[in-house]
């Protein structure tokens, strides 16, 4: 493991006077999006000054979102790195889950920048010093920052101290406005046809659109009015060559050009919304 080679902290007291939306959570009846790990440490029993005092995190290396830590290979785990489009790098996973939480983010519609070990938070709990780095950083189109913990099931969660650190991340999270989520390996995806397709449209994303290939799709979408199906755009986009305009589809899912559902077997006659206005030339 690699640490990056500077970072930048936040007091989070600072970062809650600024936070858009903090009173939303006053309301009794939300339900705590972290209530799995709440119930596991028994309540809240520490110091209402540890969230203020706490402090977030980030790298400092130009680009946003970077990384805190990378990683080598020099791990008891499986890990490596991944290309990410929406994120313009190089993205280190530890653990299948996380991998495959990587590849959910890249061909999800919503998602417009994903990010791994970007954001850490420090902070004295009894007297100690404890720190806690996310799995995974979204950034939607629409609502707050979303950083997400993965587990592969309930049984990483055995440990109280983890659980109870877990709880303070969901809290400090909760008072900045950032929703925080713990995932397990098998809600990533909701089926194997889910998983096996987005691990297809990702891998295609190195095929890179033309320029013509922008210009077929803008005048598909103004011929359909932003609406069609798999193959019709596949043949809108290559006419000569099915397997080329397939890979251009699925490219262009990942790009947000294209939005569709991945949950269901994706057919010939798969409803598909164009997405002119994300085209970048």
């Amino acid at each position: 493991m690699i640490e990056a080679p500077g970072t930048f902290a936040v007091n989070v007291g600072d970062h809650m006077l600024f936070a858009a939306g903090t009173d939303d959570f006053v309301d009794p009846t939300l339900a705590p999006s972290a209530d799995r790990v709440r119930s596991l440490i028994g309540g809240h029993d520490y110091d209402l000054g540890l969230v203020p005092r706490a402090r977030m995190v980030r790298a400092r290396d130009g680009a946003p979102h970077g990384a805190l830590r990378t990683f080598n290979g020099n791990l008891s785990h499986e890990n490596g790195l991944v290309e990410s489009f929406k994120s313009g790098r190089m993205l280190g996973w530890q653990g299948e889950s996380q991998y495959l939480a990587v590849i959910r983010a890249q061909t999800s519609h919503e998602v417009i920048a994903v990010a791994t070990e970007s954001v850490r938070f420090e902070w004295i709990d009894g007297g100690a010093r404890h720190k806690y780095t996310a799995d995974l950083e979204l950034i939607p189109e629409k609502g707050p920052i979303h950083l997400i913990e993965v587990k592969r099931d309930e049984r990483d969660l055995d440990d109280p101290a983890l659980c109870r650190s877990l709880a303070i991340v969901a809290e400090i999270c909760r008072c900045c406005a950032l929703q925080f989520d713990i995932v397990f390996g098998r809600d990533i995806f909701a089926s194997d046809v889910h998983r096996r397709q987005a691990s297809k449209f990702a891998s295609q994303a190195k095929v890179v659109p033309t320029g013509e290939d922008i210009r077929a799709l803008l005048a598909h979408a103004a011929e359909t009015g932003g609406t069609s199906t798999y193959q019709r755009l596949s043949r809108a986009l290559r006419p000569d060559c099915e397997r080329m305009g397939n890979a251009l589809v699925r490219s262009m899912t990942v790009r947000r050009l294209v939005e569709i559902d991945l949950t269901t077997r994706v057919r010939s006659d798969t409803p598909v919304v164009l997405h002119p206005a994300n085209a970048r030339s």
